[in-house]
């Protein structure tokens, strides 16, 4: 029995979106109007031919072979944003907590995760790089 209703596919896009919103260097349109198509293929591996891990928790879950940029999915970022709204306390379904999807809710739980982990991350390297000036 599953826990959650986020499905396999389902991680695999939120956690490549993720990885798009948060890293400037898997930004498609940015890429290309600054990239040469032979460049694009041999380094960020557009149409296959490199591999990429995508990874939680300090291990990879996912490996894909194209740029991450190619899972570029614009309902995930509709996700980001209600999560956003979710964490000011806006619901994105008419009702109270228990009456939102549980799909909605479990998404919301991954994204909370994923947004812990960067902050965490970010967190200590910033405590790093001021321990390290001393």
């Amino acid at each position: 029995m599953a826990l959650s209703s986020v499905t396999d596919s389902d991680y695999l896009q939120l956690l490549a979106n993720f990885e798009i919103l948060s890293e400037k260097k898997w930004n498609c349109e940015a890429c290309i109007r600054t990239t040469d198509s032979a460049t694009r293929n041999a380094v960020k591996g557009c149409n296959g031919g490199k591999t990429f891990g995508l990874a939680t928790g300090g291990r990879v879950v996912f490996t894909v072979t194209r740029c991450i940029g190619n899972y570029y999915n614009s309902s995930v970022f509709e996700f980001y944003r209600a999560f956003r709204l979710y964490q000011k306390g806006v619901m994105p379904f008419e009702g109270a907590l228990m009456d939102q999807p549980a799909k909605v809710l479990d998404v919301f739980s991954v994204l909370e995760a994923l947004d812990f982990e960067r902050q965490s991350a970010a967190q200590k390297n910033a405590e790093r790089k001021g321990n390290h000036g001393r």
